[in-house]
Parts: C-alpha cells; structure tokens; sequence
C-alpha cells in the first residue's frame, strides 16, 4: 500500500474487483486509514461503470452469478 500512495497523484484512485470475498474483506482491513479514503464499497457489483474493463474472470463469474467485489480507493491528501 506504500507503494500505491508514492505512485498515486493526489486525486488518483484504485479500482478494486475480485470474486473472493475473504481477499475483499482482507484489503478493507490492511488500508491505511491515513492514507487511504474507501471512495465506494460495493459488496455485490452487478452494474457495469463504462470506465471499467472486464476480465474474462469476471465474465465467467458473472454468468455464474457470483458476487463481484468492488472498492474504489482514493488517496487521501489531507494528511
């Protein structure tokens, strides 16, 4: 996470999507609260945002209608 928030401009963000909701969960709890803003936290994805790509995974777990976890994550500048 150090390294995103070196490399993040200051309104830059992370867009975050997996099937697994244990990584989902874990990710949530290792953010720097410092510096890291959760922006949108979405347990059950369904919607397609036309700034997102879809993987081939994401393809296939959406036809099994798996849940897609999704976090956009902002780097927080008011430290």
């Amino acid at each position: 996470m150090e390294d995103y928030y070196r490399i993040l401009k200051n309104d830059g963000e992370i867009i975050f999507k997996t099937d697994q909701k244990d990584l989902y969960e874990y990710t949530k709890k290792m953010l720097d609260e410092k510096k890291f803003v959760i922006h949108l936290d979405d347990s059950n994805y369904k919607q397609l945002n036309l700034d997102d790509s879809l993987t081939e995974y994401e393809q296939k777990f959406r036809a099994k209608n798996q849940n897609i976890y999704r976090l956009i994550i902002r780097k927080n500048i008011k430290i």
